[in-house]
């Protein structure tokens, strides 16, 4: 039995719906949900009763619930005491860690405002980032579980089951739609969508940045031939290449919120499907305090981009 989701009983009583407790925790429906029938099997009761889009918590639940109170005020209590004295054993340079693993178009895009501004507010928050591709983020979850992974996946590749059984919860925080990226001055420009099969008869250029150029390269394959003219990890002369006018690139709405567009406009690929950006942790670990303020500056930061945008 995980104490979290004792946690995540309660608040779910308190709050009415699995929809606003999940608002609540920052985690999604489907892995609150989840987390109480594991709960359910684990004690073999029932503790929610579930009517429509409401619930409530069963007789037992309710007593259940009770008793849970009192077991995390214990529980807190029991905490206190080992950080006091975990504090008292360290010196003043002690620092808390969290271990970050992000693709290099995460790294690029979304954490360096989002970790300067977070860094700011707790100094001696030890971030510990490194930059892998998903497979090797996944790997490393596995092995350290203290890991937190952001990374994203095409979302006919999205099975939550295959996370599930590796013991891996993966939250979505945001969709991205696929498009071209072309100069002002283009024959395309005018298109209100292009699908890959036009695409393939112009030359290409590549941003090579993680799995980014693989899934580019697998999705025109159907087309036959195709003229990649640059292939490039630069995101500048990426970016001057297109405004030239000498490629056509590909970009996604997320990325765009970080690229200024005096110079090139975006057309949407017909028929890709979107990207899933999200954040990956083990479900064997329990996530302290700055790991759990981290993700929601996170949410709150992509919230404001889309706001913004």
């Amino acid at each position: 039995m995980r104490i979290d989701h004792l946690k995540y009983l309660i608040v779910v009583t308190e709050a009415g719906s699995i929809s606003h407790a999940a608002e609540q925790l920052y985690i999604s429906q489907q892995g609150l949900s989840q987390a109480i029938r594991q709960l359910e099997k684990q004690l073999g009761v029932t503790l929610l009763n579930r009517t429509g889009n409401k619930i409530y918590l069963s007789e037992t639940g309710m007593k259940i619930a009770e008793k849970a109170k009192e077991l995390l005020v214990k529980y807190d209590e029991i905490m206190k005491i080992a950080k006091i004295s975990s504090e008292n054993l360290d010196d003043a340079t002690h620092s808390h860690k969290i271990t970050l693993l992000t693709t290099p178009f995460l790294a690029g895009t979304l954490l360096p405002d989002l970790v300067c501004k977070f860094s700011q507010k707790h100094p001696n928050i030890n971030l510990m980032i490194d930059e892998k591709i998903p497979p090797e983020i996944l790997k490393i979850i596995k092995e350290d579980q203290e890991a937190i992974g952001l990374f994203s996946i095409m979302s006919d590749k999205l099975n939550l089951k295959e996370f599930s059984d590796s013991q891996i919860n993966f939250e979505p925080f945001y969709k991205c739609q696929q498009f071209a990226c072309v100069t002002k001055s283009s024959p395309l420009a005018q298109q209100k969508s292009i699908t890959l099969s036009e695409l393939a008869q112009y030359p290409l250029a590549i941003l090579d940045i993680g799995q980014n150029a693989k899934q580019i390269l697998t999705s025109l394959e159907p087309f036959g031939k195709f003229n990649i003219m640059l292939r490039t990890g630069n995101n500048k002369l990426y970016r001057e290449t297109i405004a030239s006018g000498l490629a056509v690139g590909f970009t996604n709405t997320f990325a765009e919120f970080f690229e200024k567009k005096d110079s090139v406009i975006t057309i949407p690929i017909e028929n890709t499907p979107p990207f899933i950006l999200g954040w990956a942790y083990s479900t064997n670990s329990s996530r302290t305090e700055f790991q759990n303020e981290f993700i929601h500056d996170l949410i709150r930061y992509v919230k404001r981009l889309k706001t913004n945008a």
